[in-house]
């Protein structure tokens, strides 16, 4: 594992649970399925946070599938993710929901300096742990997932196979 840039306010999954779905029921989308992950960029971020812009940016020009920059509150997005995403593909719907969940978790976070020893934090102070969390639980929120399957989790909620794995397992803790 890469050494950390950031360190975050700890938060349980519990937490974040309890976090998304006010954020689910903030937006609208409290028992929605498979919901608008563009509404929720393009209108309810905006909404929700006056300074927050995004940018969809040629693949050529970026690396990274997507970005945020907390310290611009600005979440870069590249274009054929974007169009995938669009698309219906899981893996990028995902990579979005995590993004929302640095825009919603982690303003105004503070960079980690940089040198010295690798530095290790736990789980739960993770924004990567935490935005990977949070992305679940948006997506497929335990509420919903009720007594379903990995399959049908992965097919009620357009997720892929390991995200739905995953969800499975966090939903029975």
């Amino acid at each position: 594992m890469s050494q950390p840039h950031f360190v975050a306010n700890p938060m349980s999954r519990r937490d974040i649970r309890s976090y998304v779905f006010l954020i689910r029921n903030l937006f609208h989308v409290s028992d929605e399925e498979n919901i608008d992950i563009f509404n929720l960029i393009e209108v309810g971020l905006s909404e929700a946070f006056e300074d927050f812009s995004y940018l969809i940016v040629p693949e050529h020009k970026m690396y990274e599938y997507a970005l945020f920059l907390p310290e611009l509150n600005e979440l870069r997005i590249r274009e054929d993710v974007y169009e995938a995403a669009l698309n219906g593909n899981p893996r990028h719907r995902f990579t979005l929901a995590h993004e929302i969940g640095h825009v919603c978790l982690h303003r105004g976070i503070k960079r980690l300096a940089r040198g010295g020893a690798p530095v290790s934090i736990p789980a739960f102070k993770d924004p990567e742990w935490q935005a990977n969390e949070f992305a679940g639980e948006l997506l497929a929120p335990t509420h919903l997932i009720g007594n379903l399957s990995q399959t049908e989790i992965m097919l009620k909620f357009n997720l892929s196979r390991e995200a739905a794995k995953h969800r499975y397992n966090n939903s029975k803790k």
